[in-house]
């Protein structure tokens, strides 16, 4: 097992935190200003504001129908064999919701991820790249929870959805932001993951979630199953199912491993009606709300968790939340001795805190109901059944350490036979001890469930350099190796690479805190611009690659850098963006004055605006653009009035294109799918390339947006491309995914099918030799007399030199290139622009 521990070095003025700020907002589902918001909950806000706006919520059917669209029209004809290869981080787990180990053979385990898809290792979670995702054939990369039969290896039962609140149950605040990634209802396989059937078909309702499967130990053939819905049963293994217990948010099920007809559920999410421990004594024919004693709940705001102690039958744990996503909080872990007929309050030590509505369990050892283990925020264990919890003293308190038993706890999973192994699961992915809870150490070797955010960054120069922000994770740099070095804290968001000296990086945690290092990332100081305006949670700013100096930060007020952050200075007043905060932001290659900006909807609909002059005045430039969140922003490596814009939202498209520096916008994307879009990159030598992302994964378009393919290739069943960046160095295309880590690409292959196809353009542009050395003969044809600009440009978008830029004449035409001899090795861009239309070629110097 690989273990890696780095240092980091931190300044007095720098603060590192965890996902848990205090910024309050408006008329995106966060209640008054001044009431604690946990991170959690922004985050999940911010990206299911995007999703609905400027509806409620998506609709029922949304990705079911663009899923089937893609696979109807947009299908991949396989161009080549190159494909996606996962670059990692292959030990940085991402947020895991639920675990199961095959009762057959516990070796085999099984992870749940958020919106990384299912995953299997058949050596319990230990050794490097151990850990297979699971292909399941549909748009499924919510996984709620898994669970294999007690007597067939082969049986697989997932449920899809992650979901907090539901609909009308969640009052006076907008439910979109109480949920994840959307499912699709329940799957089943019988022949060990290899297929999948929909046994609980959700898939035209996807604000639904299946959030718990359990077999019943006696009875392999009934199942339980608690959903958003209510718990519905089966008696024929998954393929038709009863609602048998119709109070919404069922959370949690517990079956008396004795007497099976003894079944818990428990319910509740955000208040909603009903909310309880359910107990059934007839196999779910009736239920009784249980009365959780002196002191227990009454009624709560949070979700609760329960759990049979297996070795004493009649006695159950309940671990309740009272948080709703802010403000209160509290936690009861509450046990009744006598099969729920009555109840006490064990312990109110508040291990869930205000992420009661979010992650925390109860855990009781198989072997001793008498160990106890509770987390929410942090892991407590109790020798003594709960009557005293303590904060586990195993657990390492380098936050960088591999190790780190993370935070925010969603699942615990004991090994049938051996009491020393247990598996917990986290916003972190999956940790294990082998001596009882003593000590911990990371299963996530291999494990490629990191989620991204926006503002990923690679070196110009340096192939094996890259860098960005995760949820919850921290942020990390990727230096050539699958095992990535994570850095700063918090939920890591921006980044930026100095392209002239590579050691200094730029990375940042939400709410536009950036921190600069001056030596590759081992020693961090603080450079936030000013605190005034609103701040969205992950915020955006960039660095010219023109001075590496100027730098621009986004909240409803864009801060300006000439020295790399150092010293800021405000450009916009904040009512010119009317007070919404900047959630997208690019910058000319060309230009440290050229800026395009893009806002979050929190007063009023997303706009895009843009500079001219380094942010003297803005622009707004949003024009027929439609009414949903603007999610990306690119400009054009080599002109910047050629920029595109990916939309969220439904019932539009996700995806327009201008070339005249947003004066007007095409729409470039209506024959894509009709899901949020989150992300746009166009390859700088053949601009009529682009590359779009949304949550089904990569698509390409070869001829300028008129049409689509899928470019999924090596991704298995898609991934969440949340960000989509050309590193220059390698000719490589890199997505960072929200679930899936990050994939690379070469792009050599379709330079070449770009190179076929330009024959029978208006113009054709080519040199040799490619790889050159001192000199290379570049040439082009005219079909007719036109006004012609041949430019040529380093990696990074500057100008090397114009050798043409007037009218020529019908035909053949050529000039022999010879750099300066200090030019340096490496790729150059040649891009000749005939009538307004465009064509580039990469060419090498070596």
């Amino acid at each position: 097992m690989r273990k890696t521990t780095y240092l980091l070095v931190i300044t007095a003025f720098t603060f590192i935190i965890f996902c848990k700020s205090d910024h309050s907002i408006q008329n995106t589902g966060y209640p008054e200003e001044g009431i604690h918001v946990p991170g959690s909950y922004k985050s999940l806000s911010m990206m299911s504001a995007i999703r609905a706006y400027p509806g409620e919520d998506i609709p029922d059917d949304g990705y079911t129908k663009a899923f089937e669209y893609t696979k109807k029209y947009l299908r991949n004809p396989s161009h080549d064999e190159n494909q996606w290869e996962a670059i990692g981080p292959h030990n940085i787990g991402g947020r895991t919701l639920d675990m199961c180990l095959n009762p057959q053979n516990p070796n085999t385990i099984y992870a749940a991820s958020a919106s990384g898809g299912l995953w299997r290792s058949y050596t319990g979670g230990v050794g490097e790249d151990v850990w297979e995702r699971i292909s399941l054939g549909y748009p499924g990369l919510a996984i709620a929870t898994v669970e294999v039969s007690p007597v067939d290896s082969n049986v697989i039962i997932v449920g899809t959805g992650e979901c907090y609140g539901y609909g009308e149950y969640y009052p006076s605040v907008s439910f979109r932001a109480t949920r994840g990634l959307s499912g699709i209802g329940a799957l089943k396989s019988t022949d060990n993951g290899q297929s999948w059937n929909l046994v609980i078909d959700w898939s035209y309702q996807q604000q639904r979630g299946v959030q718990r499967i359990k077999f019943d130990p006696n009875d392999p053939n009934i199942v339980w199953a608690a959903t958003t819905e209510g718990t519905y049963k089966s008696v024929d293994l998954g393929e038709n199912w009863e609602l048998v217990h119709d109070v919404a948010m069922a959370t949690d099920i517990a079956i008396n491993p004795e007497n099976p007809e003894i079944v818990f559920v428990a319910c509740g999410g955000m208040f909603s009606p009903g909310n309880g421990i359910y107990r059934s004594t007839n196999g779910g024919a009736n239920w009784q709300l249980m009365d959780m004693g002196i002191g227990g709940p009454t009624n709560f705001g949070g979700k609760a968790r329960i759990m049979i102690a297996q070795s004493y039958p009649s006695m159950i744990y309940a671990s309740i939340g009272n948080s709703q996503s802010y403000g209160a909080s509290g936690t009861w872990l509450c046990m009744s001795p006598d099969n729920g007929d009555s109840w006490g309050v064990v312990n109110t030590e508040n291990y869930s805190d205000y992420q009661g509505w979010y992650s925390h369990y109860v855990g009781v050892s198989p072997f001793d109901n008498n160990k106890i283990f509770c987390a929410g925020i942090h892991l407590f264990q109790s020798e003594n059944g709960g009557f005293n919890l303590n904060i586990d003293e195993g657990i390492i308190e380098d936050w960088f350490d591999p190790d780190w038993l993370h935070l925010d706890h969603h699942d615990i999973e004991f090994h049938p036979t051996d009491p020393d192994i247990i598996y917990f699961a986290h916003d972190g992915g999956v940790h294990r001890t082998d001596d009882g809870g003593e000590t911990f150490y990371s299963c996530n070797w291999g494990y490629q469930t990191s989620q991204f955010y926006p503002g990923f960054s690679n070196s110009h120069t340096d192939t094996l350099l890259a860098m960005g922000g995760l949820q919850d994770n921290f942020s990390c740099i990727y230096e050539g190796d699958k095992y990535w070095r994570r850095v700063v804290g918090g939920d890591g968001s921006w980044s930026a690479i100095n392209q002239e000296n590579n050691n200094i990086v730029y990375n940042s945690y939400q709410n536009l805190n950036i921190l600069r290092s001056n030596n590759g990332g081992y020693g961090y100081f603080n450079i936030s611009p000013p605190s005034g305006g609103n701040s969205n949670f992950i915020s955006p700013y960039v660095l010219s690659s023109v001075d590496n100096e100027t730098m621009y930060a986004g909240r409803s007020i864009i801060y300006k850098s000439t020295n790399g952050g150092n010293s800021w200075a405000a450009t916009n007043t904040s009512s010119q963006f009317s007070n919404n905060p900047a959630l997208a932001m690019d910058i000319s290659s060309t230009s440290v004055d050229v800026v395009y900006v893009a806002t979050m909807p929190w007063y009023s609909r997303s706009q895009l605006f843009k500079t001219i002059n380094g942010g003297i005045e803005w622009v707004d430039m949003t024009g027929n653009l439609p009414d949903r969140i603007i999610t990306d922003i690119h400009v054009d490596n080599i002109d910047h009035n050629m920029v595109f814009v990916t939309l969220g939202g439904f019932e539009t498209s996700h995806l327009y294109k201008s070339i005249d520096g947003g004066e007007n916008w095409i729409n470039i994307g209506s024959t894509l799918p009709d899901i949020p879009g989150w992300s746009v990159v166009n390859d700088p030598a053949y601009p009529e390339i682009i590359y779009f992302g949304n949550e089904f994964g990569v698509y390409v378009s070869y001829d300028d947006g008129e049409t689509w393919e899928e470019f999924i290739d090596g991704m298995g069943d898609g991934v969440f491309a949340i960000d989509l960046k050309i590193s220059p160095a390698n000719n490589k295309l890199r997505v960072a995914t929200h679930g899936n880590g990050v994939f690379e690409r070469s792009l050599q292959v379709i330079s070449n099918i770009a190179e076929h196809q330009e024959s029978s353009n208006e113009f054709s542009l080519m040199n040799y030799p490619n790889p050159f050395s001192s000199q290379t003969l570049i040439s082009f044809t005219l079909k007719e007399r036109s006004p012609v600009e041949l430019s040529i440009f380093d990696v990074s978008g500057k100008l090397i030199a114009t050798p043409f830029d007037n009218i020529l004449d019908k035909g053949y035409n050529e000039m022999v290139w010879k750099p300066e001899e200090a030019s340096p090795e490496g790729v150059y861009l040649c891009r000749l622009i005939v009538g307004g239309r465009s064509q580039g070629i990469r060419m090498i110097r070596k």
